[in-house]
């Protein structure tokens, strides 16, 4: 007996069913990351699950518009002329069928790499994986190291497609020779095919509000960080991809937005500056909260810990984003990434850009980058040369390369004692900066040494142990120098670790800031509210810069603040107050219970948006520099 079946409504069946796969998707994502959502309520985790259901619709329909186009031209087919056009229809169907496993496939992927994946970027991949592939081969190292890790998450991710494609060929295949041949009505016709339309695009829309769902749309319960539980990673993909990166902002006069946050910073004089050497060590991942005087009582970080006794210390500095390719030009230039795309792999990064050894260059002192990685990983030697570094040292310049760790570059502890040999060969006065690596995911450590770095139970702690053994003798190495009484040290975090996920979007940005003097050991410790972008006008009076420059930090503005930006939604502390905003729509906003005083929303909203209109224009008409 025939079935009174039709493509269309075999394809309804197919889409079902991968609304269903989204569904346990997104519960396997939330059971993974729980402590980054926080929240017992579960009413709202609810609500959170089934608001999901409109952007799991909107992104499957995006991805499968092909295939519904295929599908009806297969359908229309087969009512006009069914016998006459069984080889065309036929070939209609086996096309869609292989590009809807294909896509649907990838799609799923993505979201199962965030359920692993999100505890160490803390947002959904989104179209952010091409940047991070287009780096360098260490992003295939990683993924390597990633599948060996969870090995187990692969097998379960192929028993999940296996289980869908079963499914489908059980309930849901196409069989052109079991459809009824009966041509319907014109009408009945053109009402389906409307009715489809109709429900396309109202579901990639999703819904029937004024303007379609983004990635702002999906923030529920008055918690930012909800927004990762509710997408899904395709359709952060998509919204990326589709979506300008930077867009031309204008929600007051110049002269408005110029006498709110004056992004102009003139260096204070200092008579006494002394032409010190200046070494910027920049250590991957260390959360605030992973040093003992940030509440870490595991003691992974003893020598950083005892080093900041006889520093200055930011103890509120905040990072400005989550990822190394963010936090190097924060630090080193005092710009942010506050977009989708990081700017060193974004059409802006030709843009002209200032540096601490581009400021310092003037004053005869010769600059250097060290990054153990290899060179090309996320565009650090480009950008280094960019921004006046003379010269880059990475993996390949290292003499042994026996001590690449397998993931990312060389180990930490081999790498800075190299680093510190070429420090001592290095003209005077010099600038220069090395970037840590080995205190990434995969959290490696070398073998002949895990016995060593294996007695705490989080791995990343265990990383940062080694790490700080790495400094120490580093340092241990260089105090007998001649130089090293007459360089100052600023050690800082590129970005924090997978601590801090149950504190608060706010804490997710806390990062260490350590300024050591050998020459004034003195301890001093700064309370006041300051971002990376703060660290190079600091070292601007520091080290008598005598003019201009363009600096998106508070160091001596009116206004304490910081800005990060993640998901579309940018986050403003300043003083007391936190406010959490796409630059229109306040998102969030609440007071912290620190002693600092409190800012009204609407305050922090205006600010919010000056910034943003002189951060988006400086971009876009390539005005980042001082002229």
């Amino acid at each position: 007996m025939k079935e009174k079946a039709t493509f269309i409504l075999v394809f309804l069946k197919r889409f079902l069913i991968l609304m269903l796969l989204f569904s346990i998707s997104r519960i396997l994502f939330f059971c993974e990351n729980t402590s980054f959502f926080g929240s017992n309520n579960v009413s709202e985790n609810f609500l959170c699950f089934a608001s999901g259901l409109r952007f799991d619709l909107s992104a499957l329909l995006t991805i499968n518009l092909p295939s519904l186009l295929l599908i009806l031209i297969a359908q229309v087919s087969f009512w006009i002329y069914p016998t006459r056009l069984e080889k065309m229809i036929a070939i209609t169907v086996k096309t869609e069928t292989l590009f809807f496993y294909i896509v649907n496939s990838a799609a799923l992927i993505l979201n199962f790499i965030d359920i692993y994946n999100f505890k160490y970027m803390l947002k959904r991949i989104g179209f952010n994986i091409m940047f991070f592939f287009r780096t360098g081969d260490g992003a295939f190292n990683i993924l390597l190291s990633g599948i060996v890790q969870y090995w187990w998450g692969l097998i379960l991710f192929g028993l999940f497609i296996w289980g869908w494609m079963y499914v489908n060929k059980k309930f849901a295949s196409y069989n052109i020779k079991t459809l009824t041949p009966k041509r319907p009505s014109i009408i009945y016709s053109i009402i389906m095919v409307a009715l489809l339309a109709a429900f396309t695009v109202i579901g990639i829309r999703g819904g029937f509000q004024l303007r379609p769902i983004s990635v702002v749309s999906a923030i529920e319960g008055g918690n930012p960080n909800n927004a990762q539980f509710v997408m899904n990673s395709p359709f952060c993909f998509i919204q990326a991809m589709i979506l300008p990166t930077v867009k031309d902002k204008k929600y007051m006069t110049d002269a408005e937005a110029k006498k709110i946050f004056n992004n102009t910073f003139t260096p204070r004089q200092n008579e006494n500056t002394k032409k010190k050497n200046l070494c910027i060590i920049i250590v991957e991942s260390l959360s605030w909260e992973a040093l003992e005087m940030g509440g870490n009582k595991k003691k992974s970080a003893k020598f950083l810990d005892s080093l900041a006794k006889h520093s200055m210390v930011f103890k509120r500095m905040y990072a400005n984003g989550k990822q190394s390719i963010d936090g190097i030009p924060a630090i080193l230039s005092g710009f942010p990434g506050l977009m989708d795309e990081p700017y060193l792999t974004s059409t802006y990064a030709s843009n002209q850009l200032t540096s601490i050894a581009s400021l310092l260059k003037p004053q005869g002192y010769h600059s250097s980058f060290f990054h153990g990685g290899k060179t090309g990983t996320m565009n650090f030697d480009k950008y280094a040369k960019g921004v006046g570094f003379e010269n880059y040292y990475g993996k390949e310049d290292y003499p042994d390369q026996n001590q690449f760790d397998g993931h990312w570059g060389i180990w930490d502890k081999p790498f800075l004692q190299y680093y510190a040999d070429n420090l001592d060969k290095m003209p005077k006065p010099f600038v220069s900066s090395v970037f840590t690596l080995s205190s990434h995911p995969p959290y490696a450590i070398p073998k002949d040494e895990m016995n060593i770095y294996n007695d705490i139970e989080n791995p990343f702690l265990n990383t940062i142990h080694y790490t700080d053994d790495a400094l120490k003798l580093f340092f241990d190495k260089i105090k007998t120098t001649d130089w090293y009484h007459n360089t100052k040290f600023v050690i800082v975090a590129d970005h924090i670790g997978e601590l801090g996920g149950d504190k608060g979007r706010k804490e997710l940005y806390h990062i260490p800031c350590i300024v050591f003097d050998p020459e004034n050991p003195v301890a001093n410790d700064i309370y006041s509210l300051t971002q990376q972008t703060d660290i190079l006008p600091f070292l601007c009076e520091q080290y008598g810069i005598n003019h201009n420059i363009l600096t998106w930090g508070n160091y001596n503005k009116p206004n304490s603040f910081s800005i990060s930006y993640m998901s579309s939604s940018y986050q403003l502390i300043m003083g007391n107050s936190v406010l959490v905003s796409d630059g229109e729509t306040v998102l969030n906003y609440y007071n912290d219970t620190t002693d600092l005083i409190n800012h009204t929303q609407a305050e922090m909203l205006k600010f919010m948006q000056a910034y943003i209109q002189q951060y988006n224009m400086g971009i876009l008409d390539n005005k980042l520099v001082w002229r």
